[in-house]
């Protein structure tokens, strides 16, 4: 069984006597109350009632903006025309009836390019070498 003014939900007490309706104190929050609610309904009606200032349009002719500009800018600029890569026009310029590059075989022209890189690295190397001695 539940004993008389137990609290449930948001605080309130359940059962008892209820509040004393003849004491000065309840009949002062009583008022406050009832004042307080008549202020903010009145605040209520009178905002609905305002008339705020509307926002101002923009104005139609204004200046474009600087990206906006530079927008059409780049659409006014033709697009570069591609070239031919690089391993085609070599080919073109210098390939022989054979298929060889400049007088060369393909194969012989690599294996040509990975002896000079090898030769490099050695040298690279050696000085290397000769500053670490120092």
């Amino acid at each position: 069984t539940q004993s008389t003014g137990v609290r449930v939900g948001n605080g309130r007490k359940v059962g008892g006597l209820g509040p004393d309706t003849e004491c000065d104190s309840y009949k002062e929050k009583l008022s406050k109350a009832k004042r307080k609610n008549e202020y903010a309904q009145k605040l209520r009606e009178q905002h609905k009632a305002a008339e705020f200032p509307k926002r101002i349009p923009k104005p139609k002719d204004r200046q474009p903006s600087k990206a906006t500009l530079a927008m059409q800018y780049a659409k006014s600029i033709p697009p570069p025309k591609p070239s031919k890569p690089l391993n085609d026009r070599k080919r073109n310029s210098s390939v022989g009836s054979e298929g060889t590059i400049g007088g060369k075989d393909p194969i012989a022209l690599k294996e040509e390019i990975l002896e000079e890189r090898v030769r490099r690295h050695f040298i690279h190397k050696r000085m290397m070498e000769d500053l670490d001695k120092l």
